[in-house]
């Protein structure tokens, strides 16, 4: 049963008093302990002088009340069973000296020298009761629990994490209860302008575009008159909420704000804001109020297939399956790839211009909301015109195949969400099916072995590429997520510069080269591209990165390659050419996960030494050795035909037949 700790400060005294026996209750220091009286009838008391003397003396500024034995002590903790009540502001002025008697962080009774004491352990928790719209702005309603005290007042804000900003936003408590055993309740109401804080944010449709969201997390701060408690702005935790609804407010003529609330797996409040354009959204509210289940029934006499990559590109698996299924079964299908307007990739789509949709306009919602089938390669989100609640519904309802970009196996991949029952995903290999299907979650029935469509042509042209390449080798690292977005200075410390700039300045290499006529590159992944500027080499060349595109025309034009967990090595591979992985650290992304030798056609070394052994030897033979060779149709790619393409569309008829 719960039982109250009371405490208060009279006549330079500090007396606390309990429903429970607090035997020795002491204040516990680092080499010693000081003792309070014990007065019976569960009351205790020590002096302001005692408690200053004994901080002083063992050079503290704080330090924790605890009662029992020494062997088995206990504090006065207030998070489950017991509560606190100050019964006055427990402050005592000492000489020089300011001592506070408080509930710390970690919710136990403690003492504070001349530190003025946090007041994060008054905020309990809360309750959302509404999230709603008012005109342009969100209002929202909330009932905040206090712990101890009762608040003066309850101030809500709205930070951005990444770029470490936070401002207030309009609050008012209007009323507080006493709960009993220390609780108290506030009904808040807070309110505020998305367009407002998208500004402040500098969240603007010229940074934030092609249906970005940005996450804004939402704080609060509890002030109080009862103690002497510096209050601490600390995350928003909501225990109940109301049903999470979509909110749309206006930005400007053509766009309007959708605003997604949630929980974080924190239980903090937070909310998702993105650009859509005010007519896609006007589109939609008509769509929903003809169809309000979310049922979609199909219009067409052949059935919609919706593709896309990432919507500003066009060069992968995606729109290779594009220019096949319009030139071959435009009368089985009615084919759309969905891409930005501005993109440098439309090109390389085949000249079906009533099938290229342009992202975010009101032909790409209504193809959307028609689709009986959705290829991606990278997330199937990237199809939607934007990120809606209802919009989501219609991915989970419609079946989908996951291209993929490449082979899977060098890296263990991101946790994802487990696959939906309707979606499968192509492989290349018995090797490839197990992998998706343990690190994936996909079941045996979910996998398509049929190789990726862009290696047909891979695989026809291979001869001729092989000849334009020779004496050309690439060195292309894989991303490493914990070095996106440092500075150039920490960049710099990092393992992965050290390493790759002494590899291009390694005088070994450059004798090589020149003795073989070596055309050395190096090139970053494009999301690392910013850091480019950094490295320099007298022989070898440091190429940019502007296209996704380009990294095709680089695995074409050159010879040999030298990677550590580039998934693109299997393309390598395939071309019969020689791959060297150079592995000097570990991925943080793999610390759950092996790499078997027998998966991947090339040495793995972890020094430069055996590298230019490795980088000899691929030199000297120019392709795969035969007993590498021979691993290519186990592990990497079992069917070495050019008919990728057409099993794939096989599998697309099976599913909308």
């Amino acid at each position: 049963m719960p039982a109250y700790v009371k405490a208060h400060f009279s006549q330079g005294q500090f007396i606390i008093s309990s429903e429970m026996v607090l035997p020795s209750l002491r204040i516990q220091g680092i080499n010693s302990d000081t003792y309070f009286s014990d007065e019976g009838a569960h009351t205790y008391t020590i002096s302001d002088t005692q408690v200053t003397s004994f901080l002083h003396s063992e050079n503290i500024v704080t330090a924790r009340l605890i009662y029992g034995s020494d062997a088995e002590p206990q504090t006065i903790d207030f998070q489950v069973d017991n509560f606190f009540v100050p019964e006055n502001k427990l402050t005592a002025n000492v000489g020089h000296d300011r001592l506070y008697l408080f509930m710390d962080e970690q919710e136990q009774l403690a003492f504070s020298m001349n530190a003025l004491p946090s007041g994060q352990a008054l905020f309990e928790n809360a309750t959302l009761i509404a999230f709603e719209q008012n005109q342009n702005n969100i209002k929202l309603t909330l009932d905040v629990y206090a712990k101890s005290v009762a608040p003066s007042a309850v101030q809500i804000l709205i930070g951005h994490e990444e770029k470490q900003q936070i401002m207030k936003v309009a609050s008012a408590t209007t009323s507080t209860f006493d709960m009993g055993q220390g609780t108290f309740k506030s009904r808040v109401l807070a309110e505020f302008s998305p367009t407002d804080i998208a500004r402040e944010f500098d969240e603007i449709p010229s940074v934030q575009k092609n249906g970005a969201k940005t996450e804004n997390t939402f704080w609060i701060e509890i002030d109080q008159d009862h103690q002497d408690i510096a209050p601490v702005v600390q995350p928003l935790t909501i225990e109940k909420a109301t049903a999470l609804t979509d909110a749309y407010t206006n930005y400007d003529q053509q766009l309007c704000m959708l605003i997604q609330p949630t929980l974080l797996a924190t239980q903090q409040l937070a909310y998702a804001a993105s650009f859509v354009p005010q007519e896609l959204q006007i589109q939609l509210q008509a769509y929903q109020a003809k169809h309000p289940n979310s049922d979609h029934p199909r219009t067409g006499k052949r059935p919609v297939i919706l593709i896309t990559e990432r919507v500003t590109e066009a060069h992968d698996n995606g729109s290779v399956m594009f220019n096949y299924l319009n030139k071959y079964h435009a009368k089985d299908f009615d084919t759309y790839y969905v891409i930005t307007s501005e993109s440098t990739e439309r090109e390389n789509l085949d000249h079906y211009e009533d099938h290229i949709i342009t992202f975010q306009t009101p032909r790409h919602l209504e193809l959307f909301l028609m689709a009986d089938l959705f290829l991606f390669t990278h997330d199937v989100e990237n199809l939607l015109p934007f990120d809606s609640n209802y919009l989501n519904q219609k991915i989970t309802q419609t079946p989908k195949i996951n291209l993929q970009h490449g082979i899977a196996g060098l890296k263990a991949q991101a946790v994802r969400e487990k696959p939906a029952v309707n979606e499968q995903i192509v492989v290349s290999s018995d090797r490839e099916v197990e992998f998706v299907e343990s690190e994936f979650g996909y079941k045996r029935n979910q996998i398509l072995l049929t190789g990726l469509p862009r290696f047909d042509e891979l695989l026809r042209n291979r001869m001729w590429s092989t000849f334009k390449a020779r004496r050309h080798v690439l060195i292309m690292p894989t991303r490493r997520r914990k070095l996106m977005d440092v500075t150039e200075d920490e960049f710099k410390t990092s393992l992965f510069y050290t390493t790759y700039m002494q590899l291009i300045n390694n005088p070994e290499l450059k004798a090589l080269a020149a003795e073989k006529r070596l055309q050395i590159s190096f090139i970053l992944h494009p999301d690392m591209r910013e850091y480019r500027h950094l490295f320099h080499s007298d022989f070898v060349k440091i190429l940019e990165n502007k296209r996704r595109k380009d990294v095709s025309d680089l695995l074409r034009d050159n010879q040999i390659m030298i990677t550590d967990y580039a998934s693109v090595s299997f393309d390598f591979a395939l071309q019969n050419r020689p791959v060297i992985y150079y592995q000097f650290d570990e991925l943080v992304e793999n610390r759950h996960f092996d790499i078997d030798p027998h998966d991947i056609v090339g040495p793995v070394v972890d020094n430069e030494d055996d590298l230019l052994f490795s980088l000899k030897n691929a030199v000297k033979q120019e392709r795969l050795t035969n007993a590498q060779r021979s691993q290519v149709p186990e592990n990497i790619y079992k069917q070495m035909d050019t008919k990728a393409r057409k099993r794939v569309t096989q599998a697309i008829k099976k599913i909308l037949k």
